[in-house]
């Protein structure tokens, strides 16, 4: 693995972490906002950061090219629908159950890259992506018979990451500055998410000194910071290789929202969460050593 590669790697496990404390942040916001409120303020924050920071830095601003912005259209109305779904299926859930059901975007990256783009898939690859599923029906209760709306907007949440995280497959060779395109990315998430708040009657800002922590994380942490590495990261690594880090935010929101919010998994949503976790792991091992062969 070459220098570039490494520094990737080790830079989506960074993000793996903000993404991870980004359920508990949430959940502290959620206590003062409506979800749509707060996910439009989110955008609108990063905005009101990052586009100073673009304009006072010359190399920066002479990135700043239509023909880029055009190219975050896409990502960015994937990145606003799947952070829309996911804070709005969190009003209902629990931040470990959003965490878990989220990861199963690295089963569906696969599935999609072979109907798209016809790469091979090993065989093994569908009894993982069951195995997943069975790990979700686990975690969520499903198998009594009983669901969560919440859990269920994860689920739909998880499919639309997919299609973000291979869409950067297709345009990682065009992307420019990073940096840049993450604000352009932000700015259309920010358009598609704002309709949407006209739905509520929430406060517009945190109310709470723990609400306003949370929305910075949400902002710098994970807004700013995390999602322009993955633009980065994604420039070098593949998909499936970058979605098997990104399955670490699951075990390290699940650590975080033990100590932060007390929450607790009963044995099937451990059974669960280890089937989860395991089947992705593996799947994408075996789809890299076989693409390496």
């Amino acid at each position: 693995m070459n220098q570039n590669a490494v520094r990737a790697v080790m830079e989506l496990v960074f993000a793996g972490v903000l993404w991870g404390f980004s359920f508990i942040a949430a959940e502290w916001v959620l206590e003062d906002m409506e979800p749509f409120t707060l996910t439009a303020v989110r955008f609108a924050f990063a905005l009101l950061i990052g586009l100073p920071v673009i304009a006072l830095v010359p190399a920066l601003r002479s990135s700043l090219k239509w023909e880029q912005a055009r190219l975050a259209i896409p990502p960015g109305l994937l990145l606003g629908a799947v952070l829309l779904l996911q804070v709005w299926g969190q009003r209902y859930t629990t931040a470990t159950n959003s965490s878990f059901i989220t990861t199963l975007y690295v089963l569906f990256v696969p599935l999609m890259e072979r109907a798209v783009f016809g790469v091979r898939l090993h065989p093994s690859h569908f009894i993982f992506v069951v195995l997943g599923l069975l790990g979700t029906a686990l975690i969520c209760g499903f198998q009594g018979g009983d669901y969560n709306f919440g859990d269920v907007l994860t689920l739909i949440c998880s499919g639309v990451a997919a299609v973000h995280i291979l869409w950067y497959g297709l345009i990682q060779e065009k992307i420019g500055n990073p940096i840049t395109f993450n604000i352009f990315q932000v700015v259309w998430s920010f358009l598609l998410v704002l309709p949407f708040t006209l739905l509520e009657t929430s406060a517009l800002l945190p109310q709470s000194s723990k609400g306003w922590i949370g929305m910075f994380m949400l902002v710098v942490g994970s807004t700013l910071i995390a999602f322009t590495l993955q633009v980065r990261a994604q420039k070098i690594l593949s998909p499936s290789v970058a979605s098997f880090l990104y399955l670490l935010e699951s075990p390290f929101a699940t650590m975080f929202a033990f100590y932060f919010l007390g929450e607790r998994l009963g044995i099937d949503q451990w059974v669960g969460g280890i089937l989860i976790l395991g089947s992705v792991a593996f799947s994408t091992y075996i789809a890299t050593r076989t693409r390496r062969t």
